[in-house]
């Protein structure tokens, strides 16, 4: 019974001790694999934190450059509405200028057809027969070819004062249709007009 006994405790050490041999090894392993797996998380978590930080910054300058690009937008909005207000000042401008433009022309005909005497169609063609001469004085050498009283000879030179007034008055006033010797003719008619009305008032006065 005793080497029996011996027996079965020898075959019991025999077994046990690879058995735990082998948990041994199993168990350094174990813990290896887990160190290397430990490690390979921290790597990761670092390189995560490393990425973790660049994304940071790059949110960071993503946040100031919105900001700039807010500011800037603002400052365009401004700038818009300055030259909207801009253009409408000019538009307002370019119409009152185009409206005084548009006025310009009627203005200048009204004062075109402002004349100080009226010419009939006879007046027209009589101016068209009337000879003209350059010099007053050379007109009123012939005073027989007016066809009118010599008596009133003497107020000739006042007259000729006063037409020369109207002709310079006839001149300022813009009238730019007519020549310088239309001119001349029509104030040579007023003159004749007024010298051959000019006795008849008189007598009639007196």
């Amino acid at each position: 019974m005793a080497a029996a006994t011996a027996y079965i405790e020898y075959y019991l050490v025999f077994l046990t001790v690879p058995r735990k041999q082998s948990n041994r090894e199993s168990a350094r392993r174990s813990r290896s694999r887990k160190a290397a797996h430990l490690n390979e998380l921290e790597a990761q978590v670092a390189q995560l934190r490393v990425e973790n930080s660049s994304l940071l910054r790059r949110l960071a300058d993503v946040n100031q450059k919105f900001n700039e690009a807010a500011v800037d937008n603002r400052v365009l909005k401004a700038d818009v509405e300055t030259l909207r207000a801009k253009v409408k000042m000019a538009e307002d401008s370019v119409k009152r200028v185009t409206g005084m433009n548009a006025l310009y022309p009627a203005v200048s005909d009204m004062s075109s057809l402002s004349m100080p005497f009226n010419g009939s169609p006879s007046d027209s063609a009589s101016d068209s027969t009337v000879p003209v001469q350059d010099d007053l004085n050379s007109y009123f050498a012939n005073p027989s070819e007016i066809g009118c009283n010599n008596g009133y000879m003497p107020d000739i030179a006042s007259s000729v004062q006063q037409d020369d007034n109207f002709v310079n008055g006839y001149q300022a006033a813009g009238k730019m249709g007519r020549t310088d010797s239309l001119q001349r003719v029509a104030s040579l008619e007023h003159l004749q007009k007024r010298m051959c009305g000019g006795p008849a008032s008189s007598g009639s006065t007196s």
